[in-house]
């Protein structure tokens, strides 16, 4: 199901970025570790600023990232620009991710 309005507007929140990036990232690296060098899937990527904090933050080499929603893959795919090469984003669920990304080239 994509997202209404409202539900778009408090994702793509600044206040929202503030706590990935301030409060859930480092809670995520106590927790579980950086993963340096690895390969991460993301489910639900959104605008892509969590892809870019799961290669900034936590080391990822590549990332898997895909969002049922176009447009938010759209947004994802300008704030990714200077990570070409390193993420393949793709619209899709979690129920079928090798059809997501055989649906569209999905490298970036």
């Amino acid at each position: 199901m994509l997202m209404n309005q409202v539900e778009t507007l408090m994702v793509n929140n600044p206040i929202r970025r503030a706590l990935q990036r301030w409060y859930e990232t480092p809670l995520l690296i106590r927790l579980g570790g950086r993963t340096p060098g690895g390969r991460v899937a993301e489910i639900g990527c959104g605008s892509g600023y969590g892809t870019k904090l799961i290669l900034d933050q936590f080391g990822a080499a590549h990332v898997d990232a895909v969002d049922l929603d176009p447009a938010m893959i759209r947004r994802a795919r300008q704030r990714l620009v200077r990570y070409a090469g390193r993420v393949r984003l793709a619209v899709g669920d979690a129920t079928d991710l090798r059809a997501a990304f055989d649906a569209e080239d999905g490298a970036y």
